[in-house]
């Protein structure tokens, strides 16, 4: 997702499939330049989830923090994948966890509702979040099998924790990305 586009902006073929999702203006202000998801909206990718290392990184601003909401997600449900949610093991609490497969970790970073956010989650031997390019969770990744399904964002599986707010910039790197990647996506 960028520019309120769902095709991949390198020309590959990760596209994307729209479920209800509208456009919004952008982090810059540009109209229709990113998605507003709400009620159940979310965009399916074809960007598949069952490696790594790997590395996503996403712009969003969520309306408000109540509840569990999923920002980007590979869950198959009543399994693990590779996510990032908005409270997830401590609903209403605003703070960002990362799934990964066999288990999950809550960090400390609370969600601004109406704020640009940017978010990076790196897999290896280590999950790691950066949350405007500042590292806010470093942990042991313990699971060795993974269970996931392709990513989707703006909504968990089976319409369970949907996102409300806005997405932008989502992208998918096949390598855990080093700090100075990650400064230089902010």
């Amino acid at each position: 997702l960028d520019g309120g586009s769902i095709a991949d902006s390198l020309g590959n073929t990760a596209t994307g499939t729209n479920h209800g999702a509208t456009p919004t203006a952008d982090r810059f202000g540009a109209a229709a330049g990113a998605l507003s998801f709400g009620g159940g909206s979310y965009v399916q990718t074809q960007q598949g989830s069952n490696f790594k290392p790997q590395s996503f990184s996403v712009w969003f601003k969520a309306e408000d923090i109540a509840g569990t909401q999923s920002i980007v997600d590979s869950d198959v449900c009543g399994q693990f994948g590779h996510n990032l949610v908005i409270g997830y093991g401590d609903e209403d609490s605003g703070r960002l966890a990362v799934m990964y497969h066999n288990g999950s970790y809550l960090s400390a970073y609370v969600v601004t509702p109406g704020q640009w956010t940017h978010a990076t989650v790196t897999y290896s031997d280590r999950v790691r979040l950066y949350v405007d390019k500042t590292l806010v969770l470093d942990q042991p990744y313990t699971g060795s099998s993974f269970d996931g399904s392709d990513f989707r964002f703006g909504q968990h599986c089976g319409g369970y924790a949907s996102y409300r707010g806005a997405i932008d910039d989502v992208r998918f790197f096949g390598s855990a990305l080093t700090a100075t990647q990650v400064g230089n996506l902010y």
